[in-house]
């Protein structure tokens, strides 16, 4: 065979193999960007129907805080007249009656109390918190009172013998018509709190808690029974908390996951 006929050969070899490599690359290089770009779809929607399910959770959270924090108002006003060692049987038994009614409207509440100095009971919804006092975390109770203005205070959650089923307690302080300051205080059922949290995602794949700003934990959905009262890492201000779906670990694993955090109308929260 020709010589030049052989390096013909050859070069069309190459050319064909170079061709064929080319054509590969190019193939990889076109799946490779059409997978970045089906990831990215599909994340910028997972990112968008996070936003909407933690947006309308807010909104449901926010509604409950805010009538429980109008129901501690309001009892505020019943108890103006209230002395250290209670009240006139008949008005003490007026006040343990809109105390009981306010309880039975609202299945999420334990009880309803409220306390004077050093935890004295001096009103409640159910007849053993007036026996047995009220059981309450470290000194929140105190906290309450000593706030400079009335505002809401979140315990953290909470089980004892009074207690059995995990309650927080929501919180605001009162001044009587004595002088006295006192705590009103209604306890919150965990476990229907956590209800309220139910992002309604077919999946399950969604976990929504609710946190304090140093990262207690204080419900979740589904419940986390196995956290309650621990601190979450990071806490949630060092997320940025604008309500903005970022990638991040999860709040109890250490597994990728997207995170939205969005503040409540409750500092702190």
């Amino acid at each position: 065979m020709p010589m030049n006929t052989v390096h013909i050969e050859r070069r069309t070899l190459r050319a064909i193999t170079l061709t064929a490599l080319l054509g590969l690359l190019i193939v990889w290089g076109l799946a490779g960007g059409l997978m970045q770009y089906s990831r990215q779809v599909m994340l910028n929607s997972a990112k968008t129907d996070l936003t909407r399910v933690i947006g309308n959770t807010e909104t449901a959270l926010n509604r409950q805080l805010v009538s429980l924090d109008a129901l501690l108002a309001e009892t505020a006003t019943w108890a103006l007249d209230l002395h250290d060692d209670g009240a006139a049987p008949a008005a003490q038994t007026a006040l343990d009656r809109q105390l009981m009614a306010a309880l039975s409207q609202n299945l999420m509440l334990r009880d309803v109390a409220i306390i004077g100095p050093h935890n004295h009971v001096l009103a409640a919804a159910r007849p053993e918190t007036k026996r047995l006092g009220l059981p309450a975390a470290g000194n929140f109770l105190e906290q309450v009172r000593l706030q400079a203005y009335p505002s809401l205070l979140i315990s953290p959650p909470l089980t004892s013998d009074l207690y059995p089923e995990s309650v927080i307690h929501l919180a605001r302080s009162t001044r009587l018509t004595n002088g006295t300051v006192v705590a009103v205080v209604a306890s919150v059922r965990v476990a229907l709190l956590s209800a309220e949290l139910d992002p309604r995602d077919p999946s399950g794949a969604t976990t929504v808690t609710l946190e304090s700003s140093d990262g207690r934990l204080l419900a979740a959905y589904p419940d986390q029974n196995t956290h309650a009262s621990h601190n979450l890492h990071p806490a949630l201000p060092d997320l940025h908390a604008d309500g903005q779906s970022i990638e991040s670990r999860g709040r109890f694993t250490t597994e990728a996951t997207l995170l939205t955090a969005r503040p409540l109308v409750y500092a702190g929260l």
